[in-house]
């Protein structure tokens, strides 16, 4: 498969409008399941976990509505410096009334200046801040009881997110499981349902997933794009979200292991060991960024080294995920 060739004018559009551009291989999610199926899940201590359950999630709504394309624990730890507060209705109206140079001023310093774009975030926390005093009445905790404890469903949580712009934007909804995510995680809500909880899929995950052969591209001219970055189509790019994200809840199940953790630990491994230009597959000791509950799965290297083919073949380390530059991917 890796071997691309070159392709004729076209026929990118004729295989995409075919549809089936990926293949999900099963016996390599076996492996990955095996690899993963003993990690237990701990419960971090948070700069924001001794606030009521309130202000964590007004916290955590504003965090990730304005999380892509940034470093996730600067991010996190610059806007908990900014934010939090014992006051809900303090919080809320910071973010009602946040401005552009607030937000660079809260984020400078950052290694990849042009990515803060201030403006946008600002807006997105803005939005954030009215729509909560608008339909909740200045509090989060309305969301969690209008869904009535559920996460799917017509009034689900989900459901309830989409009054937010930021989350609505992604027709995957994956700022929407990201969040539900950490707020099962770090024990802010628990929901009646969380066995319906979808994999959040994003750039880390789907280059982990490419390159561990778990879900593989089935044409030359896809592989083309993958390895030499040129610019997807939308459809390309929804399409293999879509299948990292049905081979990760096969992965999930075969691990006996809740979906929340499985991307949790896939997401460390992508965005700490399976670096877009030089993997750190073959070091032998965990990387500095995993956290510690991950890191206990090493054993002398990645826990994929076994079966990923990325670790076997150079060819597989040149696959990437698309790139795209939104508010959501």
């Amino acid at each position: 498969m890796i071997s691309s060739r070159s392709s004729k004018p076209g026929r990118l559009a004729h295989v995409i409008g075919q549809g089936g551009l990926f293949h999900i291989d099963e016996f390599a999610c076996a492996e990955a399941a095996q690899a993963i199926r003993g990690y237990k899940a701990a419960v971090e201590e948070t700069r924001w976990g001794q606030l009521p359950k309130a202000n964590q999630l007004t916290f955590k709504l504003a965090f990730v509505a304005i999380c892509h394309q940034m470093n996730w624990d600067f991010l996190q730890d610059r806007l908990a410096t900014h934010l939090l507060s014992d006051d809900e209705t303090e919080m809320v109206q910071r973010l009602e009334t946040v401005k552009a140079d607030q937000v660079a001023h809260w984020l400078s310093g950052y290694k990849k200046p042009r990515r803060i774009d201030a403006t946008k975030r600002a807006a997105m926390l803005r939005s954030v801040g009215k729509e909560l005093q608008r339909s909740c009445h200045g509090s989060s905790l309305a969301l969690v009881r209008e869904s009535a404890g559920r996460i799917a469903g017509p009034t689900g949580f989900v459901s309830q997110l989409a009054r937010f712009e930021p989350y609505r934007e992604d027709p995957l909804q994956k700022k929407s499981y990201v969040l539900i995510q950490d707020l099962v995680r770090e024990r802010i809500v628990a929901f009646e349902d969380e066995d319906s909880l979808r994999p959040a899929i994003d750039y880390h995950i789907m280059r982990l997933y490419l390159r561990s052969g778990r879900v593989v591209p089935v044409h030359d001219v896809v592989v083309d794009i993958l390895k030499t970055q040129a610019k997807p189509r939308p459809r390309l790019v929804r399409l293999l979200r879509e299948s990292v994200s049905e081979a990760l809840h096969l992965t999930a199940r075969l691990a006996h292991l809740p979906v929340a953790d499985v991307n949790y630990v896939e997401w460390q491994l992508g965005r700490a060991i399976c670096d877009p230009k030089a993997p750190h597959c073959v070091n032998t000791k965990p990387h500095s960024m995993l956290a510690s509950d991950v890191a206990i799965l090493f054993r002398g290297g990645c826990p994929y080294m076994g079966f990923c083919h990325a670790f076997q073949n150079p060819e597989w380390r040149k696959l990437r995920e698309p790139r795209v530059s939104t508010t959501f991917y």
